[in-house]
């Protein structure tokens, strides 16, 4: 996958999406219509390749300020009437670029969300549509859109549950409202039913050895490294959780992978993953990923204060004691090694 830079439109070759039996029509302004895609939603190109034909469509950069991203996307294209923003969310918060967009920062970026759509005329009503899952969940939700709906003078549609596709769960029925939004969702039919994801957990960033790597559970659990010399997110595997990854003194970066439960190593230099160890005992749901400054590996089981952790090659049990933490307790008791 190849990133689009900071406020540019995706005009590149995409992957094609394959006909399937949706029919519904969907009537939609190409020209008063914006569409923006964070990059860090799965499959983001799957999305950009399937927005109805004509419609701008801008990919944030995940190194910078998704709001100010936005707020140069709509100084180029001032005659927006309905912005549609896909992202990661959760209950009154969005996930846009590095930057999160929630209560909590809402008077940060006040400035950037006042002037979405103040070169419109006083006649002209924009519509804001919000793709993220449960951002209008709760009391906080709620908030959220009311003081977003004040900000930004919009009408607002956002959702109370997960979106995205059936099979996770998800629906592509924005419910909750400020205002009348009569502007329909700017994708093709076949995307929507095609895309097998869901915007509900924001992805984790880390850096080391000069790689960025992120983890995003969308139903299927993602792990990704990205290479900013070649500017493409590669190196690929299954991780069951978005701390199932580690690095050591070296910078060298680790995961445990969910399909083969064995802990692997990431090689930059042909992007692929070596298996280091097997993993601890099947079966069982496992933390965090860590590793000791020896080299050994400490794993922590989910709901529990049991830890499984190496000792020349072979994993082994111990049950912390309350108030520990995993790494910690594990470096300083000499009988762990």
């Amino acid at each position: 996958m190849t990133l689009a830079s900071k406020g540019t439109s995706v005009k590149q070759s995409l992957p094609s999406i394959p006909e399937t039996s949706a029919s519904f029509g969907v009537e939609v302004n190409a020209q008063t219509t914006l569409v923006i895609i964070d990059s860090g939603v799965e499959d983001y190109s799957i999305l950009a390749a399937g927005v109805l034909p004509n419609i701008k469509t801008v990919i944030l950069d995940p190194h910078q300020d998704g709001v100010a991203q936005i707020t140069k996307a709509l100084q180029a294209h001032p005659h927006t009437t309905s912005l549609h923003i896909v992202s990661h969310g959760s209950p009154g918060c969005l996930y846009l670029g590095n930057t999160q967009l929630s209560l909590e920062t809402l008077d940060r970026h006040s400035w950037d969300l006042q002037s979405w759509f103040a070169s419109l005329a006083f006649n002209r009503q924009p519509s804001l549509l919000l793709y993220g899952c449960n951002i209008a969940a709760g009391d906080s939700g709620e908030e959220f859109l009311t003081k977003l709906h004040h900000l930004t003078h919009a009408n607002i549609a956002a959702s109370d549950h997960k979106v995205g596709h059936t099979s996770l769960d998800g629906t592509w029925d924005l419910n909750i409202f400020r205002g009348v939004v009569t502007s329909n969702l700017a994708f093709q039919p076949k995307t929507l039913d095609y895309y097998n994801s869901v915007f509900n957990t924001a992805p984790v960033f880390g850096s080391t050895n000069g790689l960025i790597y992120r983890t995003s559970i969308d139903g299927n659990g993602s792990f990704e490294v990205y290479n900013p010399q070649t500017n493409i997110w590669s190196g690929r595997a299954p991780v069951n959780t978005r701390t199932q990854l580690a690095t050591d003194g070296s910078g060298n970066l680790y995961i445990l992978n969910a399909t083969t439960n064995k802990i692997q190593r990431y090689n930059a230099t042909n992007d692929t993953w070596t298996d280091v160890i097997n993993g601890p005992p099947a079966g069982i749901s496992y933390g965090n990923l860590e590793v000791t400054n020896s080299g050994e590996f400490v794993v922590t089981q989910l709901d529990s204060s049991t830890l499984y952790y190496t000792s020349g090659g072979n994993w082994n049990t111990y049950v912390l004691p309350s108030s520990a933490s995993a790494l910690g307790d594990y470096e300083h008791k000499p009988r762990l090694g």
